[in-house]
């Protein structure tokens, strides 16, 4: 298991919000660049080839940062990191299952994320079908006690 102490649910919830931002700037883009293929004209209601490009927007968001580097933007500026149990890397496969269920366990009203305060580990719901963890990093400059 890693050295870094599991991530709470204020952190958790503050690098979502920043990370949402992001999302929603990068599907704004995504619609600039449909409508500009489109030569201008507007996206018909429930374009489900839109939809999906939307979603696809949202999953190389996440998954992309997850496989390079464990972090999003919003997770490095609250200085988490999303791993294996064992500490290691998550690959593709990996984020694509931690994505999917991530978005299953907040439907039920939060309650598979809220379910972290309650677990003896702080693991989410996804978390625990993905089996991986959100970390707590150290603040840059400091020493673990692994490392001295």
């Amino acid at each position: 298991m890693s050295e870094h102490p599991p991530a709470g649910l204020f952190r958790r919830l503050a690098a979502a919000v920043y990370d949402a931002l992001l999302v929603t700037a990068l599907c704004m883009l995504t619609t600039l660049c449909v409508i500009a293929l489109r030569g201008g004209e507007p996206i018909s209601p429930g374009n489900l080839l839109y939809q999906l490009s939307l979603v696809a927007t949202a999953v190389v968001f996440f998954v992309g940062f997850w496989v390079h580097g464990g972090q999003t933007l919003g997770m490095r500026a609250w200085r988490l990191r999303v791993e294996q149990y064992s500490g290691e890397a998550i690959n593709w496969k990996t984020g694509l299952i931690r994505f999917a269920t991530g978005i299953l366990s907040i439907i039920p009203a939060g309650l598979g994320l809220l379910w972290l305060v309650v677990d003896p580990q702080r693991l989410a719901w996804h978390d625990r079908i993905s089996k991986t963890r959100v970390v707590l990093m150290p603040k840059p400059g400091k020493q673990t006690s692994a490392s001295g």
